[in-house]
């Protein structure tokens, strides 16, 4: 029985009241439950809400008093819902052994199971040297994420759960340099599956899954942004690795020109800023890149058109050339950067 707490009693005849009125309901119910409850049964009774008024105790009409009858034998820390007796009866507690040394740690994480409407999400918990879940009947599989560990596959076929192999994420520590730009937030790291903000000390720390993988910093200047040359690696599982990730000392700046990629693959001019140093050298939106200081550029991905615009960046006061075909004809324009 559940009922919720009265106010704040004004005296403590009052609340005598109140508690002699809960303990005579818990009386009643517990006589009631005495008389009718089987040996292998257990009862779960859903009674209603008592109102304490200054009067007494009143139950209000109209209430209703749900019982459902359950076996006695259903484990004590059955999630609340499997009560409802509006939903199906409790699902059976499937066990999905595990590593030895996972059980140890017993590291926190998420299970989510794939449903044909959707996905349920749960806590992941360890009982008898297993994860322990309860599955609906639709569910046939899964994703196992463990702090710590790669993600796994988790199956469901036949009653019996079967976990891939779980294994050890690695570690990168770093450091950026220079850190301007870190106290206030501005610079991130990129790559390896991590965004991760650095540290107003300028340094970092991200878990990542072992392989190959790239890694780079990345530190807004105003509305641009400017990044560190990229880091390749290439983790061992549970391995701890140290980086230093070196950013440009200067200021980013450009003539004012928003470069992007269009559908095949050619790095285009998408916007020129009026009066910008772009502008009044001559380019235009919708002209085609071909190279920017005699080096071609391409968009063929995301890295690419990166790639791109790090070139078209620079240090205020310095010139940079754009090689453009408009029309069918090759324009080089040339333009002093400017900070925007």
């Amino acid at each position: 029985m559940t009922h919720p707490p009265p106010s704040p009693p004004a005296s403590r005849r009052r609340g005598a009241r109140h508690a002699a009125c809960g303990l005579a309901w818990l009386a009643v119910l517990a006589l009631w439950a005495g008389w009718h409850l089987p040996e292998d049964e257990v009862v779960v009774v859903h009674a209603p809400l008592l109102v304490v008024t200054h009067e007494g105790c009143v139950v209000p009409a109209g209430a209703p008093v749900a019982t459902r009858d359950v076996r006695a034998d259903l484990p004590d820390d059955l999630p609340g819902w499997a009560y409802d007796s509006d939903l199906p009866e409790p699902p059976s507690v499937v066990y999905c052994p595990l590593p030895a040394a996972v059980v140890a740690l017993a590291p926190l994480g998420t299970v989510r199971l794939h449903r044909p409407g959707g996905s349920l999400f749960d806590v992941a918990r360890f009982e008898q040297g297993a994860l322990a879940i309860f599955p609906m009947d639709d569910v046939t599989g899964g994703d196992v994420q463990l702090d710590g560990y790669a993600a796994a596959t988790l199956t469901l076929a036949d009653g019996v759960c079967t976990v891939g192999p779980l294994v050890p994420q690695a570690s990168i520590t770093g450091g950026i340099v220079p850190t301007a730009g870190a106290e206030a937030g501005q610079v991130v790291v990129q790559g390896c599956g991590v965004n991760v903000v650095v540290d107003p000390y300028g340094t970092f720390f991200a878990r990542v899954d072992p392989g190959p993988c790239t890694l780079v910093a990345v530190r807004q200047d105003g509305r641009l942004s400017v990044r560190s040359a990229p880091l390749e690696l290439d983790l061992a599982p549970g391995e701890d690795v140290d980086v230093e990730l070196a950013l440009p000392t200067w200021h980013a700046a450009s003539v004012g020109v928003a470069l992007a990629a269009d559908d095949n693959g050619r790095v285009v001019v998408r916007e020129v800023a009026d009066g910008g140093p772009g502008d009044g050298a001559g380019l235009r939106a919708g002209d085609v890149v071909g190279a920017i200081d005699g080096v071609r550029v391409r968009a063929d991905d995301g890295e690419a058109l990166w790639d791109a615009v790090d070139r078209a960046l620079g240090p205020a006061g310095t010139e940079v050339t754009y090689t453009v075909w408009r029309d069918g004809e090759r324009v080089d324009v040339t333009a002093v950067r400017e900070v925007e």
